[in-house]
């Protein structure tokens, strides 16, 4: 058997999710984040996916993603859709998921050296 290095060098490692945390890179957030492959961002958006506007989402268009994963809190949240049709004239892909499977799906993409975004609401 043939063995290969890994060469993922992403400095964000989603670590674990629960009951309101969230651990990256072995640091505890009790808010929510935005994350990238090499970023981590706080700030930018409201602590309730209920209350997300397309106004937040401004700085994701900007960064243009190929795809946007949007982790709800425990419970799967369905957005305007004005921010969905948004995302995608900019050609970015948007999934909306609970957070618990935002951050499955965000460890396999960015751990793939992926162009995504996550936004975790915890």
């Amino acid at each position: 058997m043939q063995l290969a290095e890994d060469t993922n060098s992403n400095p964000i490692t989603i670590n674990a999710y629960g009951k309101g945390c969230l651990k990256i890179n072995q640091q505890e957030y009790r808010e929510a984040v935005v994350v990238t492959c090499h970023e981590l961002i706080l700030g930018k958006t409201p602590s309730n996916a209920n209350e997300l506007r397309l106004s937040h989402l401004q700085f994701v268009i900007e960064k243009k993603p190929e795809v946007l994963i949007i982790g709800t809190g425990e419970t799967l949240i369905f957005l305007d859709p004005e921010m969905t049709t948004a995302l995608q004239q900019q050609n970015i892909g948007i999934e909306i998921m609970n957070t618990s499977a935002a951050c499955r799906t965000l460890s396999i993409l960015m751990t793939d050296n992926r162009d995504c975004m996550g936004i975790l609401f915890i």
